[in-house]
């Protein structure tokens, strides 16, 4: 019997090579714009977009689009929500100072929010560790601080995270929480303006700008490596390549 031809080994490993292909990983990352605009959305970012003085509602993002990039959802997409818990139906300001830095530019808020409570909600989120990273940056006069707690089991209970967060005309200020979502349950962002929640105590305010408006710009959701399979070639090719394969080793036997 003769060896088989190199043709027939070459095929051979191509179908091997297919159904032995390896997953792959991908660092996951949903980066979010808060505007008043599609145009004054931040490169690289998904918009969140609604005008001054309406109900911010949800918004969801998909895998592959815009601003998100991996995958850390369930199947359907992260959803968004920003919302007053006690007033779901309560109005946010966007504001928008102009400038080119496109995501610090604009922030959403609750006006008039001393000791009101304000939160940034996830949906979707597969288990895993997260990191969130938000500006709280404003070009103009809002200043204050606030209280912050997170909840990972759809706001059954918080964990109190910051006491008296700076917020505000300072360019750098920046709050980061660290949480592990576990793949059923929404998390939870909750701020109180003023700062009056816990801890130390920093409520003061003139009613013009100081523990007013809480100034988020938008995002950045650092998520798990989540494991994605290879398809497999489709079972019909996958037949035929190995027939020939079997046809050509007879084909050439002695």
């Amino acid at each position: 019997m003769k060896k088989m031809k190199p043709g027939c080994l070459a095929l051979g490993m191509a179908i091997l090579t297919c159904m032995i292909s390896p997953a792959k990983s991908n660092a996951s990352t949903l980066s979010v714009d808060f505007s008043d605009s599609d145009a004054d959305v931040a490169a690289g970012y998904a918009g969140f977009v609604f005008s001054n003085n309406t109900v911010p509602g949800t918004r969801t993002y998909l895998s592959g689009t815009t601003g998100y990039t991996g995958l850390m959802d369930t199947g359907s997409g992260i959803g968004v929500t920003l919302l007053d818990p006690n007033n779901p139906s309560r109005v946010f300001r966007l504001v928008d100072r102009g400038g080119s830095d496109l995501l610090l530019r604009d922030f959403a808020g609750r006006d008039g929010a001393l000791n009101q409570a304000q939160d940034l909600s996830f949906s979707g989120l597969v288990s895993g560790a997260y990191s969130l990273t938000i500006p709280l940056s404003d070009f103009g006069n809002q200043v204050g601080v606030a209280d912050v707690q997170l909840s990972v089991n759809g706001g059954v209970s918080f964990s109190n995270i910051y006491d008296n967060l700076n917020y505000g005309l300072n360019l750098g200020r920046t709050a980061q929480l660290n949480f592990d979502a576990d793949g059923i349950n929404n998390v939870i962002a909750r701020f109180f303006v003023g700062g009056n929640e816990f801890g130390v105590t920093g409520g003061t305010t003139n009613n013009i700008n100081v523990n007013r408006i809480f100034t988020i710009n938008g995002f950045d959701l650092q998520g798990p490596t989540v494991t994605q399979s290879v398809p497999e070639p489709n079972s019909v090719v996958m037949f035929g390549l190995l027939g020939m394969l079997l046809f050509s080793r007879r084909y050439h036997k002695s």
